[in-house]
C-alpha cells in the first residue's frame, strides 16, 4: 500500500496530500467534471491483460468460462479464437485482455477433455499418405491412428480436437474427436 493517496485521471496517477487539508476535496471538485469522460477513456483504452483458467460452455449466443470458484466471464472469440466456439465442457487456459466485463481470446490452450485424457488441437493435414494433426500452439505434427483418419479425411484443412494417447512411434491412437468448425459447412467426398 502506498504512503499516500493516488487518484487516476486521464491515464496519470496524481498523488493526494492528506496532510494539506482542503487539497483533496479541491482537487476532486476540479476533476469531477471529467471524471465521466476519463473513465469511459480509461475502460476502452487500458484493456487490461487477464489470464483464465476454467471450464469453457455456451451460454445461449455466447461462450463462458466459469472459474474453479463459480465465477463466469465471457469470451470474445476472434480469428485464432473462433474454434472455441465449438467446446463445451472443456478445461481451457486463456490468455487475452479485458474489454468491460469480457475477455477478448488471444492465446488458449485445452488443459482437459470430457474424457479425462490429453488433448491435442490443431488442423488436419495429409503427409506421406497418412492424416497428421498439427497442433495449433506449436506446430508439432502427430500422425493419427488409421482407424479414425478415414472418418477424419473430409475434414483435411479445418480444425479438430482429439482425445487419446501417443502409440510410441505410431502417433495418436484417438478415443475421442471433436470437430471444432461448422460442420454444415463441409462438403461430403
Amino acid at each position: 500500500m502506498l504512503p499516500f493517496e493516488v487518484l487516476v485521471v486521464n491515464g496519470v496517477a496524481r498523488p493526494i496530500n492528506p496532510a494539506v487539508p482542503g487539497f483533496k476535496t479541491a482537487f476532486l471538485r476540479i476533476v469531477r467534471n471529467v471524471a465521466v469522460g476519463s473513465a469511459a477513456w480509461f475502460s476502452v483504452a487500458c484493456a487490461i491483460p487477464v489470464r483464465a483458467i476454467g471450464v469453457v460452455r455456451p451460454a445461449g449466443e455466447v461462450m463462458t468460462v466459469t472459474s474453479t470458484e463459480g465465477q463466469s466471464r465471457e469470451l470474445l472469440l476472434e480469428g485464432e479464437a473462433e474454434p472455441m466456439r465449438w467446446l463445451n465442457g472443456h478445461t481451457v487456459e486463456i490468455e487475452g485482455r479485458t474489454r468491460g466485463p469480457a475477455i477478448r481470446v488471444e492465446r488458449w490452450h485445452v488443459t482437459e477433455g470430457l474424457n479425462g485424457l490429453p488433448v491435442w488441437v490443431g488442423r488436419l493435414e495429409t503427409r506421406g499418405g497418412g492424416l497428421m494433426l498439427v497442433e495449433l500452439d506449436g506446430g508439432a505434427a502427430f500422425a493419427l491412428d488409421d482407424d479414425v483418419s478415414e472418418q477424419l479425411m473430409d475434414w483435411v484443412g479445418r480444425t479438430v480436437l482429439v482425445e487419446g494417447y501417443i502409440e510410441s512411434t505410431l502417433g495418436i491412437h484417438v478415443v475421442y474427436f471433436r470437430p471444432l468448425f461448422d460442420e454444415s459447412q463441409v462438403k461430403a467426398r
